[in-house]
């Protein structure tokens, strides 16, 4: 491995970008997401599609943005 990198000279990743995943999600990033959603495509297996969230997203942001820290936290929760 410490040869394939001294042959190509790739770019390093910032303090700033390393830290970018671990950073809390802001309650825009949801509002955008919510937003780019196909409105009638469900984006996981409850079959909630987009619209339901764009119509619903007064309500439904504050809740994902209380809930996905603790999903983050709590890694075992997605197995």
């Amino acid at each position: 491995m410490d040869k394939f990198l001294e042959i190509y000279n790739l770019q390093k990743l910032t303090k700033e970008e390393i830290d970018i995943p671990n950073r809390p999600i802001s309650t825009e990033e949801i509002k955008l997401l919510i937003n780019n959603l196909p409105t009638l495509k469900a984006p996981g297996p409850r079959e909630l599609t987009g619209e339901l969230y764009q119509t619903f997203k007064k309500e439904i942001i504050p809740i994902l943005y209380n809930l996905l820290p603790k999903l983050r936290s709590n890694q075992d929760v997605f197995q």
